[in-house]
């Protein structure tokens, strides 16, 4: 092994006396150097974003209506407090309907903003009604007068969320201020410090290092291999009593020192950075030195590959940069092109049953129902009717997340909101394109302050199920009011999603586990393992409660038999692709592979019709060549999931938002590390069988 140990060696001694390498270093250092100054700084939410508000115009209208009330209510205090110009332009534009919206959300966003610093918004008789949290709560009992002006802000974000919970998101949660010496970027932005931190350590490890860095290498390292073999060189080396595949492998281990000391260098600096200027100290940071040798490994393989056979460095570099174009350019057409732009707008990510029909929404807001005598979907001309005919219990996400909205029958809504329970009953159907009306809005459950993102599940019998990360709870309706049945604390302090069916709540967890709660007593029956399924999306229960479903973000459907306490997920066709899932009376409705669907009869298990339209020009380029060349071609790009799932922990991609209904980008971790390590290991064996064979 002593030749071969001092190939390695030699290899070591050339990297380090390398100009380029100290180049290198010298701009890592420099860099660092400039982002050290730069400032993280979490504060809870206070100022309004456009984001924040789902019905600007029925704010407007409220305060214009309120105004002129006898009774004392949060929006006449915002009235009072309003100077003449502005109480001038809210009533011209409550009676203006064209352009409503647009206009509503510039004057609500800038007039609640500037009543945050207002000291006198708070005056008990006007929030006598409204359920306010223990924050609030907490700072009102220090009085407005002796409240900072971040506490302030604070108190008068929490109280304007109170009075409005269904027209505006709740400001929970924390914002993050950057600055650079000193001076403060003046616009925050949503998420926590820790989260930054996490994604700037992912973003400069992944692009700066896995990107910059490993180009760099391969141009310093594409002349190791053909120098080694040239003649001259390669005679004296081989005069000895070793082997040429041994040697190859050598030269090709010993060129990896480049980019090993390029790697534990950056990695070094910046987590001392992050330790020394943020507190941040996140040891799983070093695992993305042996991972960007990895990266660097697949492209160095084919450059070793290349300057065997052309014995020329420059040649060797030219073909592994264009190596790495193809890789990018087979991920762009398959994730952008197909899955993004063309196909991923096709798919179904809400399917309703109507009537003996069934409608598919797409990401567009498209309603499509299948037509049986062509096989085919076709737009809905009133997508209303489809709203009118919803059955009992089913789930609507896309009214907004500051509330989760559930069909309760009879052409109506009940929506859940931070604040209580409200029944949304207009004149007609809802139009879920349409903003809220609230003058059809009627309270019917206590008053709660819940903390977001919160969960909630509806079950067929309009009972329901809300769980805040803190208390789970069970609301029974009687005479049109719904009241706290039974209320249990949980340990777990975790986001999840809901389903109620029958006798049954089912959570399933952030981490994979999943709860079986009996609905009345609200105790556990049966718990599985973390881990049991991916990071879950949405969950469901069936109506006589012996099937409980949950559908993760890597498009997993996961399909428990409670009766017989047995996993049946295996009978469920499209595992990898499913987008949308719908469990109503005995059957169960299955999206995948974007627009085809079925049904399955609970009964028995079995499908009973699929509804799988002919294949498009553009489904089968996808299906067949774009799929099968991806799978064959290696991923070194995709190790950047891996070196995200490191640093943040998380097999999600990076999003502010804390919902779990949010759609979310599922990781490909493992995947692509044993697709490239089959791929280096075939580019090594070729190098060997080659050099082993070549007359030198």
């Amino acid at each position: 092994m002593r030749p071969y140990l001092a190939i390695i060696k030699d290899s070591f001694r050339e990297a380090m006396v390398s100009r380029t390498l100290w180049v290198l270093l010298a701009l890592i250092t420099i860099f660092l150097l400039f982002l050290a100054p730069l400032g993280i700084n979490e504060r809870p939410v206070t100022r309004y974003s456009f984001l924040d508000f789902v019905a600007p115009q029925a704010v407007v209208l409220r305060i214009a209506h309120e105004s002129k009330a006898p009774e004392s209510t949060p929006a006449k205090r915002i009235w009072e407090l309003l100077g003449k110009e502005e109480r001038d332009r809210l009533e011209t534009l409550a009676d203006r309907e064209q352009n409503r919206q647009q206009n509503s959300s510039v004057l609500v966003m800038l007039m609640f903003n500037d009543l945050l610093s207002n000291r006198e918004l708070y005056q008990a008789e006007y929030w006598k009604d409204v359920s306010l949290g223990k924050e609030a709560q907490g700072l009102i009992a220090q009085q407005s007068q002796n409240l900072s002006e971040a506490e302030l802000a604070r108190l008068n974000r929490l109280l304007l969320d109170a009075a409005f919970p269904v027209e505006i998101r709740p400001g929970g949660g924390t914002e993050v201020l950057f600055s650079y010496l000193g001076g403060e970027v003046p616009f925050p932005v949503p998420g926590s410090r820790e989260s930054w931190l996490r994604y700037l350590l992912s973003f400069f490890t992944d692009y700066f290092l896995g990107a910059v860095g490993v180009l760099v290498a391969i141009l310093v390292t594409a002349t190791m291999v053909p120098r080694t073999f040239e003649q001259g060189s390669v005679d004296l080396l081989l005069s000895k009593p070793v082997s040429r595949s041994f040697v190859f492998l050598a030269k090709f281990f010993g060129g990896c020192a480049f980019v090993t000391l390029l790697a534990a260098y950056f990695i070094a600096a910046l987590w001392l950075l992050m330790g020394v200027r943020y507190g941040f100290w996140h040891m799983k940071l070093w695992l993305c030195v042996p991972l960007m040798l990895f990266l660097f490994s697949i492209y160095y393989a084919v450059s070793s590959l290349a300057g065997l056979l052309w014995q020329n460095g420059m040649i060797a570099a030219v073909i592994t940069i264009v190596f790495w174009a193809a890789c990018l350019f087979v991920w762009i057409i398959k994730a952008t092109v197909f899955e993004g732009a063309v196909l991923g707008t096709q798919a179904f990510f809400i399917l309703v049953p109507s009537s003996d029909n069934v409608v598919g929404v797409q990401p567009t807001m498209s309603f499509v129902e299948w037509r049986e005598s062509d096989r085919t979907w076709q737009s809905v001309k009133d997508p209303t009717t489809v709203i009118a005919d919803l059955p009992v219990g089913m789930r609507f996400p896309m009214l907004g997340g500051t509330m989760a909205p559930f069909s309760a029958g009879e052409n109506h809504l009940v929506l859940v909101t931070a604040q209580g329970i409200v029944d949304y009953h207009p004149d007609s159907a809802p139009d879920l394109n349409q903003p809220i009306d609230w003058t059809a809005i009627k309270l019917v459950g206590p008053p709660m302050a819940l903390k977001t993102p919160f969960s909630a599940a509806m079950s067929e019998e309009r009972e329901l199920a809300i769980y805040d990360g803190e208390t789970l709870r069970s609301l029974a309706l009687k005479d049109g009011f719904y009241a706290v049945a039974a209320e249990r604390k949980l340990p777990d302090k975790q986001r999840c999603v809901m389903g109620y069916g029958g006798d049954k709540i089912v959570l399933a967890f952030a981490d994979g586990r999943v709860l079986f709660v009996d609905a009345a007593s609200l105790k556990t029956e049966r718990e599985f393992a973390p881990g049991h399924v991916g990071t879950p999306r949405l969950a469901f229960a069936s109506a006589d409660g012996r099937y409980a479903a949950v559908l993760s973000h890597d498009k997993q459907l996961w399909l428990y038999d409670v009766k017989n306490q047995r996993d049946v997920s295996n009978t469920i066709v499209g595992q990898g692709s499913v987008s949308a899932v719908t469990l109503y009376g005995t059957k169960l409705l299955v999206a995948d592979s974007f627009t085809r669907v079925t049904e399955y009869n609970l009964d028995r298990l079995s499908v009973a019709r699929q509804m799988a339209p002919a294949l498009s020009w553009w489904e089968w380029a996808y299906w067949y060549p774009i799929r099968g060349i991806y799978t064959v071609f290696p991923k070194p790009g995709e190790l950047g999931d891996l070196v995200q799932y490191i640093v943040t922990e998380k097999d999600t991609g990076l999003t502010p938002f804390e919902d779990l209904e949010v759609p979310q980008q599922q990781l490909n971790i493992w995947q692509p590390v044993w697709s490239n390590l089959i791929f280096v290991s075939v580019l090594l064996a070729l190098g060997c069988w080659y050099v082993s064979r070549k007359d030198f």
